[in-house]
């Protein structure tokens, strides 16, 4: 994750640190509970969608339903 950040321009990292910064501080706070609560699942399924790429399980599984469409 960390060579990730050293791709990211400085205007992405200042972008990244000003959203975080604000969900950390109305979490805090207290302010917008519930709606941080959804910017946080998405955030967090986004990160694990964004893991699947990574790792390719995509074209993996996409391969999968092909060869099992093949068999049919």
């Amino acid at each position: 994750m960390f060579n990730m950040l050293h791709a990211l321009t400085d205007k992405q990292k200042g972008i990244l640190l000003i959203v975080i910064g604000s969900i950390l501080f109305f979490h805090t706070v207290g302010i917008l509970q519930a709606g941080l609560n959804y910017i946080i699942i998405v955030g967090s399924l986004l990160m694990i969608i964004y893991g699947f790429m990574l790792v390719n399980i995509h074209k993996k599984v996409m391969a999968y339903i092909n060869k099992r469409k093949e068999m049919q």
